[in-house]
């Protein structure tokens, strides 16, 4: 039988100026877990490594009214 790695959904960050505050907070919750590509002037890709580290940026930036959008976890 052969294992599937998960690969998680990226999350789009939208509206962000100054990317350091975003950082500090991802290696806060996700420890190194995570890629961060610049998109755009104000647009930020995360991909987090796990399910478990995608559940935690996600319910983060829930709770800090952040501007983003992700795909569902299948």
């Amino acid at each position: 039988m052969e294992l599937r790695t998960l690969k998680t959904p990226p999350i789009f960050v939208a509206g962000v100026t100054n990317i350091t505050p975003l950082i500090s907070l991802l290696e806060n919750i996700a420890k190194h877990e995570y890629e961060i590509k610049i998109i755009n002037d104000s647009q930020v890709k995360i991909q987090p490594e796990t399910p478990e580290k995608y559940s935690i940026i996600i319910k983060e930036l829930q709770a800090r009214n952040t501007e983003f959008h992700t795909y569902k976890l299948q």
